[in-house]
C-alpha cells in the first residue's frame, strides 16, 4: 500500500464505510506484535467533525450560487436602468429657461429666410417650452 491508499483507507474509516480497526489487527507498517486499541470516542468526534465540515462546505457552495445569481440580476438591472437614464433628456439650462421666449422670437425661421437652420432650432425650443 501507497500513502494514498492509507488515506483513503483512514477516510472511509472515518466516514464508517470501513470495519474499524480491533485490538488483535495491526497494519501492516506497524512494529510486529503491537495491537492498536480503537478509539471510537475520537473516532466518533472526528468522523461528526467531517460531516459538520462537509455540511458547511455544500453551504458555502449552495450561498456562493446564490450570490452569484444575486449579482447577475443586479447587473441586468443596472444595465435597465442605466438605458433608461440615458433615454432621459437633459434638462435645459436656467438661463435658456429665462431668455426663452426672446431665443424663439429670434431664430424663428420667418425672421431668418426660411433658413432650414432656423427652423431646426425653433423646433428644438419649442420643445423646450413644451409646444410641438
Amino acid at each position: 500500500m501507497n500513502d494514498h491508499d492509507y488515506k483513503k483507507t483512514f477516510e472511509k474509516i472515518l466516514r464508517g464505510q470501513e470495519p474499524r480497526i480491533t485490538p488483535m489487527m495491526a497494519p501492516p507498517w506497524a512494529p510486529p506484535g503491537t495491537y492498536i486499541e480503537p478509539q471510537d470516542g475520537e473516532v466518533g468526534r472526528l468522523r461528526a467533525q467531517i460531516l459538520r465540515l462537509e455540511g458547511r462546505i455544500n453551504e458555502l457552495g449552495n450561498e456562493r450560487l446564490f450570490l452569484q445569481g444575486r449579482v447577475a440580476t443586479l447587473e441586468r438591472l443596472v444595465e435597465g436602468l442605466n438605458e433608461l437614464l440615458a433615454m432621459v433628456p437633459a434638462p435645459a439650462p436656467e438661463w435658456i429657461k429665462k431668455h426663452l421666449k426672446f431665443l424663439i422670437f429670434v431664430c424663428h425661421p420667418d425672421r431668418n429666410a426660411g433658413r432650414q437652420e432656423a427652423a431646426e432650432v425653433t423646433r428644438e425650443l419649442l420643445a423646450l417650452r413644451g409646444r410641438p
